[in-house]
């Protein structure tokens, strides 16, 4: 059962592309993912309740109003499946319970942006939760962010920054997403 359940959730995230006459295998199409999220937010009419911390300063933010492209970003701006990123990636799966599959693309390339990429998926073959974790390093700079997104209920995005000769800089963002 669970190899059935492993080859249809395959089945459904990968898919294949034309490239110099031969075939690659493309990942888990983030940007669209979370292009659709937003739709279906605004569809619901969800509103938030948002923490805000920046260098142990904390601000806290209810509302109604939301501009769903702007809350989610940071989550638009990862697309594991663009061309640079083929071939970048090795692909796991853990059977977390007979309900639950994780998919686990992770890359040992220090210069890929994107690190890795948990795809947590439910009983019924839908999304759970995505973790993403971002590096970014040079001579001068250093970052590193992590993204978590729980269908319909929540988001948080926590990173440090930090530039030669100066102070890092701590930030978190946690999101609740409650239905009107």
């Amino acid at each position: 059962m669970r190899l059935i359940i492993f080859l249809s959730i395959s089945c459904l995230l990968s898919c294949s592309v034309e490239q110099n006459n031969k075939s690659v295998k493309k990942y888990f199409d983030t940007k669209s993912y979370f292009e659709q999220e937003i739709k279906s937010l605004s569809a619901k009419g969800f509103w938030i309740e948002k923490e805000m911390t920046f260098n142990n300063k904390t601000e806290k933010i209810k509302t109604d109003s939301v501009n769903w492209e702007k809350e989610m970003n940071p989550f638009l701006l990862i697309d594991l499946c663009k061309p640079s990123n083929i071939g970048r990636y090795s692909l796991d799966s853990t059977f977390i319970n007979e309900k639950r599959i994780k998919l686990t693309y992770r890359t040992e390339d220090t210069k890929a942006d994107i690190q890795l990429v948990e795809i947590e998926y439910n009983e019924k073959q839908t999304v759970h939760s995505i973790h993403i974790l971002l590096r970014d390093k040079n001579t001068i700079y250093e970052s590193q962010t992590s993204l978590v997104y729980f269908t319909d209920s929540a988001f948080s995005i926590i990173g440090k920054q930090h530039i030669k000769y100066t102070e890092g800089i701590t930030y978190k963002v946690n999101v609740s997403l409650f239905k009107n």
